[in-house]
Order: structure tokens, then C-alpha cells, then sequence
């Protein structure tokens, strides 16, 4: 999937947003439960928002709608 979001982003040049349920977490302090989060789960997701030059839009409120 990051390979082919990577591969739209090259072709678009103006600005764009991306949302969606990844069900992946981009910092460990995001997780709520389950099992820890381990540097190796965010390491694709962190090099595709860093290669990308994404931000992310943090959430306010609470966890679920």
C-alpha cells in the first residue's frame, strides 16, 4: 500500500491529503492497547510520511466518534 500511495504522490504536484483507517500508528504513544509497539512496526509508515513530506493531522477529542 505505501508503495502505491508513494507511486500516486510522484504524480501529483499540488497539494493533497490523504485519510484514511491505516490501522498503523505512526508514534508508540499512540497506541491505547494491545501489545507494545515495537520501533520496527512504525519504521515503513515513518519512512513513507518522511519520503512523502506528509504531515500528520493529529485528532482532538476523544479516541472514537
Amino acid at each position: 500500500m505505501w508503495c502505491d500511495l508513494h507511486a500516486i504522490a510522484q504524480q501529483v504536484s499540488y497539494p493533497w491529503c490523504i485519510l484514511g483507517d491505516f490501522n498503523v500508528v505512526l508514534y508508540k504513544e499512540d497506541k491505547i492497547e494491545g501489545n507494545e509497539v515495537q520501533d520496527s512496526d512504525v519504521r515503513e509508515v515513518a519512512a513513507f510520511v518522511e519520503q512523502g513530506d506528509l504531515q500528520e493531522m493529529r485528532s482532538a477529542g476523544g479516541y472514537y466518534s
